[in-house]
């Protein structure tokens, strides 16, 4: 066949179909047709499924199909694919040999499936997307915290300066802390306490470009006892510190007192009162997100004036957790530990030291 003659047929069978759907159409009741275009404006693959089931055996089925099908892919055309698809292969169960119908329901899954493609690739990209924005927010905020001090102003609102700066809003900075609890640990040679008691403690710094100078000042004294002798046990120190500010201004150098009293006859402990100076080393306003630690290690040089301790020290560490801003003043929770560890004559004696306490202050 040329090329002209194939060109007539494929006419001839366009104008054949257009003429065929016209008049099945226009055959059709018009009962009928209201009923399917109903279904259709309403998207309701029951009432479609319903009509094609009471015209099933109809001398109209055929005109129903027809015209059914025209809708179904005007549907397809407006994007209507669930539908579209659902409506494509009841025909296909009513009639296996509606080849157009198979044809529409292989056009459709495509859509479907190349539509589901690119919907999931526009969520990878989106995803993608935020999930690179909350990793670079995430660098640059890290960035910052290492690069860079925060510290707190009158407002209360938070500037970040260099640390090669040195500068501050503040160059005082302080806090206080009273004991909601106070539990303590003592054990000795002989005998094993525990007591409960309350106290309180601060501190200060104050800044300068060449020299950092600070304190601290404790106190706690146990008056309850779980387990052990009944007595009474307190302490008191206090130890002025010292740092290189261009150095290091958070690495101190501790030079201070500490006083223990006890009832060596109820609690077993080694000596009281015990007097001792101190030395020792100091890591201050450590921070660790917002929290901020400070550690430190103390040598008692009173161990060696006293026969029955042969060595003395001090451990102790402090946690703050801020919970509100007032102003330019931090309050949150400190949670602390005090060891002090003695060598004494017949063995050792701990007093280990467990605090939480209420804190205010200008923390760093």
């Amino acid at each position: 066949m040329n090329k002209k003659a194939r060109r007539s047929t494929s006419i001839f069978i366009f104008l054949f179909m257009t003429a065929f759907l016209l008049y099945a159409e226009n055959d059709l009741s018009k009962e009928v047709t209201n009923k399917i275009n109903v279904a259709f404006n309403d998207k309701s693959k029951e009432s479609v499924v319903e009509i094609l089931d009471n015209y099933k055996n109809s001398n109209e089925y055929t005109l129903i199909e027809a015209y059914v099908l025209k809708k179904t892919r005007e549907s397809f055309i407006f994007n209507n694919l669930e539908f579209s698809k659902a409506i494509s292969l009841e025909l296909i169960n009513n009639n296996l040999d509606n080849f157009d119908a198979v044809d529409l329901y292989a056009q459709i899954n495509k859509a479907i499936t190349r539509q589901a493609l690119l919907t999931k690739q526009r969520e990878e990209a989106k995803l993608s997307k935020e999930e690179l924005e909350k990793k670079q927010a995430d660098e640059v905020r890290e960035q910052i915290n290492k690069e860079y001090n925060s510290i707190a102003t009158a407002t209360g609102e938070k500037v970040y300066l260099t640390p090669k700066q040195k500068i501050r809003y503040s160059p005082f900075c302080w806090n206080a802390d009273v004991h909601a609890a106070d539990i303590s640990y003592i054990s000795t040679p002989s005998l094993t306490n525990v007591k409960y008691g309350f106290g309180a403690s601060g501190e200060f710094l104050y800044y300068s470009d060449v020299v950092t100078v600070g304190g601290e000042l404790n106190f706690s004294t146990k008056v309850l006892t779980f387990v052990g002798g009944e007595s009474i046990m307190n302490s008191i120190s206090f130890v002025p510190a010292f740092a290189l500010t261009e150095f290091n201004d958070k690495l101190f150098l501790r030079i201070g007192f500490d006083y223990l009293s006890s009832d060596p006859e109820y609690d077993g402990t080694a000596v009281s009162p015990f007097f001792s100076p101190l030395i020792g080393v100091g890591l201050t306003n450590l921070s660790i997100n917002t929290t901020q630690l400070n550690l430190s290690a103390d040598y008692l040089i009173g161990s060696l004036a006293v026969d029955e301790v042969n060595f003395a020290c001090d451990l102790k560490g402090k946690l703050f957790i801020p919970i509100a801003e007032i102003g330019a003043i931090d309050l949150g929770i400190n949670t602390g530990i005090i060891d002090t560890l003695m060598l004494v004559d017949g063995g050792i004696e701990n007093r280990a030291e467990l605090t939480f306490s209420i804190g205010v202050g200008t923390y760093e």
